[in-house]
């Protein structure tokens, strides 16, 4: 192998360290014959080469040291190309093309050569690929992962899932065997050079993009049905789009549609966020997804509980609220004098004489008419009776209240004072 880095001006022999002898004439089945040398893209020090008796050998320090690759399963030799991932250098593609029916032609590593699977299936295991049909030519896309590329004897086949699962590429192209195949650096086209039927080019998608289209609600009734569309663009030959509400308990009618079609969801009878899916079917990485609201805002209701309470000034008390008919049960809370914090602990303001009465407001997060639920506060000051200052003569007063429903004394929520009373007196005092 030899390398130049001036454009061919010069070139340099790379090292040799655990490659075998080269092939001389005559020679034997263990010396040496390069049939195609592959370069990461996204690694300068990695290489590949596809020689003959199925071996695959892997640099990855620029050819100081050179590693032979596993076993290529299914394999009758013949290699024609190896390639490596565009942005993961231990992943290597090889490809091969034996003139064997029965024979596996393209497969896969993971970790830089050590193991390899095989990507075109088998004679009764098909995954969209033509099983037993010469590969001459494996490129991964530049621009989008685990998208790939081959060349084979019935025309191009690609995969949007790293070998996973083939289609045909395009429509156009004859069937006829490909040899070579150029993909633009900016990904707009590639390019396939066949046996006989000259060079052929189309155009290639900047990738799969699923959106839901314009308008579409955000909140619908339990139980109510809704239409839903989606457009799908930069596909190759399949527009369609799957749908999905993972698992909340809706229905879709139909369950998949081409782009810009409608379909019927049927929401869930309960309330509940949903998100809604369109999943691309050629390419199921592309999905888009909406925040679905189900709930009817006319039955929403929040409740704050206790509804009435007595505090004195400086007191902490924690509300409560319940929202029925809602998605969720969260809320925010609000209070016109004191402090509450978002989980409703309520300190009430201090009072200097008399009482204050404050409202506290907890909100649903959700729009309707009964959103928001009130509590009422009366809040008293420990300055009972004249003078005026809290002293001995305000806990006097108490004591003297004790048992009647003297409304001065009473500090605390009940018909009477009580040692309640007394006990947030003393608290405070």
């Amino acid at each position: 192998v030899y390398q130049s880095v001036d454009f061919g001006a010069h070139w340099a022999a790379l090292g040799t360290s655990g490659l075998p002898a080269p092939l001389v004439n005559p020679g034997t089945a263990s010396d040496l014959f390069i049939r195609n040398l592959g370069a990461a893209k996204g690694d300068a020090q990695a290489l590949g080469l596809a020689a003959n008796g199925s071996r695959v050998y892997l640099t990855y320090n620029g050819g100081g040291t050179w590693s032979k690759g596993g076993s290529l399963p299914g394999s009758a030799s013949y290699l024609s190309s190896i390639a490596f991932d565009a942005v993961l250098s231990q992943t290597v593609y090889v490809a091969s093309v034996a003139p064997s029916a029965t024979a596996n032609h393209l497969w896969k590593s993971t970790n830089g050569g050590l193991s390899f699977t095989a990507l075109d299936g088998s004679a009764t295991s098909g995954n969209g690929f033509p099983f037993g049909v010469p590969v001459h030519i494996v490129q991964p896309d530049l621009k989008i992962a685990n998208k790939l590329y081959v060349g084979t004897d019935f025309g191009v086949y690609q995969s949007d899932n790293a070998g996973a699962s083939w289609t045909r590429l395009g429509v156009g192209l004859p069937l006829v065997a490909t040899r070579d195949l150029y993909v633009a650096p900016d990904g707009s086209f590639l390019r396939a050079a066949t046996f006989g039927r000259g060079v052929w080019e189309t155009a290639l998608a900047a990738g799969v993009a699923v959106s839901f289209s314009p308008g579409a609600a955000t909140t619908v009734a339990p139980g109510s049905s809704t239409p839903f569309s989606a457009a799908v663009t930069g596909f190759q030959s399949n527009n369609q789009v799957s749908w999905s509400d993972g698992g909340a308990g809706g229905q879709f009618a139909p369950g998949t549609t081409a782009s810009g079609a409608a379909t019927s969801y049927t929401a869930p009878a309960t309330p509940r966020l949903v998100t809604l899916t369109a999943t691309s079917v050629e390419k199921t990485a592309a999905t888009a997804t909406l925040a679905l609201q189900v709930y009817s805002p006319a039955s929403l209701a929040t409740l704050v509980t206790p509804a009435n309470h007595v505090m004195v000034g400086g007191e902490v008390f924690t509300f409560g609220a319940t929202v029925t008919g809602a998605p969720s049960p969260e809320v925010t809370w609000s209070a016109s004098g004191g402090t509450i914090t978002a989980a409703g602990v309520f300190t009430a303001p201090v009072v200097a004489s008399g009482s204050q009465v404050v409202t506290l407001s907890a909100t649903s997060l959700y729009a309707g008419a009964g959103r928001t639920g009130t509590a009422t506060v009366t809040v008293k000051s420990l300055d009972l009776v004249a003078p005026a200052g809290v002293g001995l003569e305000d806990l006097a007063f108490l004591a003297y209240a004790w048992g009647t429903a003297t409304p001065a004394a009473k500090l605390t929520d009940g018909a009477t004072v009580t040692d309640a009373d007394l006990t947030a007196f003393l608290a405070h005092f």
